[in-house]
Formats: structure tokens, sequence, C-alpha cells
């Protein structure tokens, strides 16, 4: 039996995991992670209307604060996903 015709591991089998990242810094995350062959970002925002003192303004948060979420497979992008900008853990 060759390499090619085993069954792929656990870890090469791309899966979604949830990423902790900085405070307000999901999309910094989410750019930085877009850039890596192998991983695909998925960090969904929101955007409101706020009244403030210059008036209405309108803001884009992230729907889950501190959390994005992210495919890849453990066994090859875990310490890229780890070690990338605004990732925390």
């Amino acid at each position: 039996m060759n390499q090619d015709s085993l069954p792929p591991s656990e870890d090469d089998t791309p899966k979604w995991y949830c990423v902790q990242t900085r405070p307000k810094s999901e999309h910094i995350a989410a750019a930085g992670l877009a850039r890596f062959e192998g991983v695909e970002p998925y960090c969904p925002r929101i955007r409101f209307q706020k009244v403030t003192q210059r008036g209405k303004v309108w803001f884009r948060e992230s729907l889950v604060p501190n959390y994005m979420f992210a495919r890849f497979a453990v066994g090859e992008s875990l310490r890229i996903v780890r070690s990338s900008q605004a990732v925390v853990r």
C-alpha cells in the first residue's frame, strides 16, 4: 500500500476552530491569516449607527468580540495561526 492510498490523518483534515484575538483586533487577525495558504479566516462583523456628540456615526464591530473563526489543518497550520498578528490563542 503506497502513501497516496492511505486515508488522511485527523490532523490533515481542515476543520473550523475558534481563535481568540486581542480586543478590537479581530479584523487584523483575519487579514493576517488570509495571507497563508490553507487557512480560511471568518470574522463576522456588524455595521450599526450610533448617535454621538458629532451626530450620527456609523460603526463596524465584530459580531463575536475578541474571537474569530478559522478553518485549517492543525498538523499543517497550527503554528502559523498561533504566531499570527493579533492572535492570543
